[in-house]
């Protein structure tokens, strides 16, 4: 109760987003819970729900969440990503000396840049925040990485489009499958 109303936990509350909403706000709400609570605690809310709609997508969403994510757009495209069968999927990690959003395999890099990076408030001037950027994408570019950035409208409205730009991405930036591609021809 708080303030004489009926509320849930945050834990309750995360696993019913996902049994009501599927796995993409589902993997959202439990990255967001993994911030804040061990995972064997929601592991435990999940069991005690027994057998009912949606929770087998609860399970799913429990499974890939991770802790460490810094904007619920990262655990979507990751949701996104996931879904397609596109992975290894890291999250947050150094790069060189940078920290990316996602990496995906071993060089696909997939930034999520949400508007209030650039609002020449939160983070700092305008063109200073744009001239770092600039700066660390020309570093992992030239460290053979392929970036991909996006905003969040676009993996609202376009998530095919963005699943697709990825896979062509990793698909890439694979090794060749066999030693014969790399046979001088005849």
């Amino acid at each position: 109760m708080v303030d004489g109303v009926r509320v849930t936990t945050q834990i309750r509350t995360g696993i019913d987003v996902a049994l009501r909403h599927g796995f993409r706000e589902g993997l959202v709400a439990m990255d967001w819970l993994l911030g804040r609570h061990p995972r064997a605690n929601i592991e435990f809310e999940i069991r005690k729900l027994g057998r009912r709609r949606g929770i087998g997508v609860a399970r799913a969403a429990l499974a890939h969440a991770v802790s460490n994510v810094r904007s619920p757009y990262e655990s979507y495209a990751r949701a996104l990503l996931i879904e397609a069968g596109i992975g290894p999927i890291r999250v947050n990690v150094r790069v060189g000396r940078y920290e990316v959003d996602l990496l995906i395999g071993e060089r696909v890099v997939v930034e999520i840049d949400g508007a209030v990076k650039y609002d020449g408030k939160t983070y700092g001037r305008t063109d200073e925040m744009l001239r770092k950027e600039r700066e660390r994408e020309k570093h992992l570019l030239n460290s053979a990485y392929h970036v991909r950035r996006y905003n969040p409208l676009e993996l609202l409205s376009h998530p095919d489009r963005f699943v697709a730009e990825v896979r062509l991405a990793h698909e890439i930036s694979q090794p060749p499958a066999s030693p014969e591609h790399h046979q001088p021809q005849r």
